[in-house]
């Protein structure tokens, strides 16, 4: 399976993306937060809808599926604000669902 498939990868790359920075450099790793082993596997088998939610550093994490992933800031947490990175040439990434 290619890394761009697997749902853990979407999530790190939004937030890196979201954070203007690399996805190595996210700390914790996501697999401190959530085990990621066990979300891939959720969504590995066709069957009834599932959608996870959970936090990961300052941000509020949907699953509904291997492309759908949604990353959010979380106002609570972070109070709202997020940083443009388009004057460093964004990332360049994007996450399968609607945002």
């Amino acid at each position: 399976m290619e890394p761009e498939s697997q749902i853990g990868y979407r999530i790190v790359t939004a937030i890196a993306h979201e954070e203007c920075t690399d996805p190595l450099e996210l700390d914790p790793p996501l697999h401190d937060a959530v085990d990621v082993d066990a979300l891939e596997a959720l969504f590995a088998h066709d069957g009834s809808p599932v959608e996870v939610r959970f936090e990961y550093r300052e941000y509020q994490v949907r699953v509904r599926g291997p492309n759908d992933v949604e990353v959010a800031p979380n106002p609570a947490v972070s109070g709202g604000d997020s940083e443009d990175c388009s004057d460093r040439g964004g990332l360049g990434l994007s996450v399968g669902g609607s945002r």
